[in-house]
């Protein structure tokens, strides 16, 4: 049995079967009305069949309706379960059935869920044993780092061109790197087990929300290795790590700067990483080496416990600020072995291009850190009681400060750039995560397509993953040199605004060539070669498609049309006498026609494709809109039409043989409505 298979027995087939038994018995015995509902819960399982992600939704949806609709007789029927029944009684044996069921599902569910906690737990508690007993995981002798939290406050004042400040509580939680475990149950993180039911504490630091993208089985150790491998750091020059950050509050956590403090073998602070994250999503790495503050000796910094460093700023965290000027931090070591306690202090400030300074924020801890060893239940509870909201209200204080700098300061905006190749771009969207892996294949098939020896490297922002694809006139005896390409995804959206262009050549111009350097979603290496990759429209032949497949195709590309505006245009936007318009009857893109001739998953990127154009037209870009309106749609669909139809039925029982038809048309309307909506966008 296939994964999708058995997931669809464990979530739709129990709801089906409960609800057709319970319309049954309430109906003593089958009705109308049980077999209505049975013909909709056999059309919902051939959605769910066609993978339809809604069909379990809708499931839901109309158990509520069913469960309202007979709400009066439901509630006598659960009362009366409490009652003495004769023995092999009809009623006596479904409540027994329903009630056997039901505890098999949640004794499955609760022993699933419990049982893999408690194997996981059991591999970080030897973990955590080493680390007390004087032994890190990897044999060492036992670090000076430990867990710890620390309340703390940051401050913001902006120097010009309008002066402003704020300052606001805030809680730092720092945990040593390696360190795999949790700390009586109030801070938990996560190295080597990325699975959500192994995570208990309160505050949780997951791997998955640091550094790279993706590589969360490799946890905070394996994945800072790989950051600073690639930096150029070779193992050897550093031992451990203190990663101070913002942790996830209740599961939630919006982090605008994370510290991670690099220590040598002699336990002295080498070099630092500043993991900035701005509110679109996007992410920068800044690896700061260790500055000397004096002596002869350049490489000795077991003098001080100062940390210094100067950078320029290439990435986009304000729309109040430019990308022009550097940064600078002043810090101190939170472990520097002359103080008799752990404080955080750190200052970062902006300098503008002529070196005023523009901006300084400051974070710092108050008072003494909170140790996790010592916390009793009763301290967690008060704890969880004083701090759990600092987190969920960082980002809405930045929305409120912007509005300020916006309405009353009345700042100049400036437009976010798309990330350069120094930074990571946002999370993708579910539209893009599918458009991906179609636009992967649509590149290896052009590939293939090449008659001259070419090979193209594809670096996906999705993926860490680096893929070749050659074309097949590549051979060791060929005498022709072989010509390379790289192609490197910097956004995501890169993906969605791709399929918005009709011809090829026109995404790679637009989305790289032919337009701003902070408007690129895409970098390309050699591109005197891209006319070799471009298609050739007489290379496709039509596909034969039936008619409802031609209504789909017809629908997607009546509905193309351009992607959003670059954030900033190549020719600057003047008013003119007359305007201008593209006129122009838009084809079947090349990937439409690859798509039609070679990808057996079709249905999907069509339905995603007009999805995206839906949303581009009429929710401003923003697909989650269409999906609430498609939410609220199919709730009508089955909430309220659903009474509606069984009124029209009820109305024409005694009206002979019209009557008879509008009962039908009704029952029709009860069965397939939402069905029929689910068909149209394509799913079925």
């Amino acid at each position: 049995m296939s994964r999708s298979s058995f997931h669809w027995l464990s979530t739709s087939l129990p709801i089906d079967i409960f609800i057709i038994a319970a319309t049954s018995s309430l109906s003593s015995g089958p009705s109308n009305y049980s077999l209505q509902v049975a013909a909709w819960l056999l059309l919902k399982d051939v959605r769910a069949h066609c993978r339809d992600p809604t069909a379990l939704t809708d499931s839901l949806l109309f158990l509520a309706q069913v469960v309202w609709t007979w709400r009066t007789l439901l509630k006598s029927y659960i009362v009366g379960l409490w009652s003495v029944k004769p023995r092999g009684s009809p009623l006596s044996l479904l409540s027994t059935s329903i009630i056997f069921v039901l505890s098999i599902v949640i004794y499955i569910g609760i022993s699933y869920r419990f049982g893999l906690r408690a194997r996981r737990l059991g591999g970080s508690i030897d973990l955590d044993d080493q680390i007390k007993n004087g032994a890190s995981s990897d044999g060492n002798p036992k670090s000076r780092l430990k867990p710890l939290i620390f309340p703390c406050r940051t401050t913001h004042t902006r120097t010009f061109p309008k002066r402003h400040s704020f300052e606001y509580s805030y809680l730092l939680v720092g945990v040593p790197v390696p360190w795999n475990g949790i700390k009586t149950g109030i801070l938990s993180t996560d190295q080597e087990d990325t699975s959500k039911r192994s995570r208990k504490g309160w505050l949780q630091i997951r791997a998955e929300d640091y550094l790279e993208r993706g590589g969360a089985e490799l946890g905070l150790h394996g994945k800072l290795r790989e950051t600073l491998k690639a930096q150029g750091v070779d193992d050897d020059e550093w031992h451990e790590a203190y990663l101070v950050t913002a942790s996830r509050v209740l599961g939630y956590s919006f982090n605008p700067v994370s510290f991670w403090y690099i220590y040598g073998h002699d336990q002295t602070l080498k070099m630092m990483i500043l993991e900035v994250n701005n509110t679109f999503d996007e992410r920068r790495i800044y690896l700061l080496r260790a500055q000397p503050s004096g002596g002869t000796d350049p490489n000795d910094m077991s003098t001080t416990s100062k940390f210094r460093n100067v950078w320029q700023k290439d990435f986009h965290v304000s729309p109040f600020n430019s990308l022009k000027g550097s940064y600078s931090l002043k810090t101190t070591d939170p472990f520097n072995a002359g103080s008799s306690t752990v404080d955080i202090d750190n200052t970062i400030t902006l300098m503008s291009s002529k070196n005023h300074a523009k901006l300084v924020a400051r974070i710092f801890s108050i008072g003494s850190p909170l140790d996790p060893d010592t916390f009793s239940g009763w301290d967690t509870f008060c704890f969880m009681l004083q701090y759990w909201w600092i987190g969920l209200v960082t980002f809405p204080r930045i929305v409120r400060e912007a509005t300020k700098l916006f309405f009353v300061r009345s700042l100049h905006v400036w437009f976010r750039p798309e990330v350069a190749l120094t930074s990571i771009g946002r999370n993708a969207s579910k539209e893009e995560i599918i458009l991906e892996r179609f636009f992967e294949h649509y590149l290896s098939s052009l590939v293939d397509r090449v008659t001259v020896p070419l090979r193209v490297t594809y670096k996906s922002t999705l993926s860490k993953t680096t893929k070749e694809f050659t074309s097949a006139s590549v051979s060791s005896t060929s005498s022709v040199p072989l010509k390379y390409m790289e192609i490197r995804v910097l956004s995501p959206a890169f993906y969605s605004r791709f399929i918005h262009y009709a011809h090829t050549s026109e995404a790679f111009d637009r989305e790289c060539l032919c337009t701003d350097q902070r408007n690129r979603t895409m970098s390309l290496s050699n591109p005197e070669n891209l006319p070799l990759l471009l298609p050739k429209r007489a290379g496709y032949e039509d596909a034969k498609r039936g008619w409802v497949d031609s209504i789909r195709w017809s629908a997607l590309r009546r509905l193309r049309c351009a992607p959003g505006a670059p954030a900033y245009p190549i020719i600057p936007i003047q008013p003119t006498a007359s305007s201008k318009e593209d006129i122009r009857k838009l084809p079947f893109s090349d990937m439409d026609l690859f798509m039609q001739n070679s990808c057996e998953d079709v249905g999907l990127y069509r339905r995603t494709a007009i999805g995206v154009f839906l949303a581009r037209r009429f929710a401003f870009g923003f697909t989650e809109l269409l999906g609430a309106a498609d939410m609220l749609l199919r709730a009508l669909l089955i909430v309220g039409l659903m009474p509606a139809a069984s009124s029209l039925q009820d109305e024409s029982q005694a009206d002979g043989g019209e009557g008879q038809l509008m009962a039908l048309m009704g029952a029709a309307i009860k069965v397939s409505a939402v069905h029929a909506w689910s068909c149209l966008k394509g799913v079925v």
